[in-house]
This record gives structure tokens, sequence and C-alpha cells, in this order.
């Protein structure tokens, strides 16, 4: 589990330009894993930035729709770095 750094929703949002319901819409459809705590303050971690900017690549670079992205992400363990390569 990452534990080096720890963002609220609103820095992920920030930092990935996606919107706070986009990336609770992301954990809720387990595109990512959730908050490492779930109190009122959850906290991400440097995984949940990765993976948020994988999946912004995945899809407004190469425009693949949220099932082909999935499929992408299934296919790393939550420890492993995606490297996109063109």
């Amino acid at each position: 589990m990452d534990t080096e750094a720890n963002y609220s929703l609103k820095d992920l949002a920030a930092l990935t330009g996606l919107t706070p319901r986009a990336i609770r819409a992301y954990i809720a459809d387990g595109l990512i894993r959730g908050p490492e705590s779930r109190r009122r303050h959850a906290t991400y971690t440097e995984y949940h930035l990765k993976r948020l900017r994988t999946i912004t690549e995945l899809k407004d670079r190469y425009g693949l729709p949220l099932s082909e992205v999935r499929r992408y992400l299934l296919m790393a363990r939550d420890d492993e770095e995606i490297r996109i390569v063109p």
C-alpha cells in the first residue's frame, strides 16, 4: 500500500484536472480502489494519483472508452506502475 503521500479529494482533483464527482465515479465503477481512510477527511495516495493520470491519458489522448481503460487497469497489479508507450 502506498503511504508516501496523502492527498485529499480536492488535491487529487486539482492535480489531475478531474472533478471530485468523476473521481468518485471511477472508484464506484471499480477503476481505482477507494481512499485509504474513509473518515470525514478521506486520504488518497500516489497510487490514486498515478491511476487517475493513466485513466485520463487513455481516455483523452487515445480515445479509449472506459470499458477498454478497465481492461488495461485490470492487467496491472495495484503496486505496478502502468507505462503507456505509443
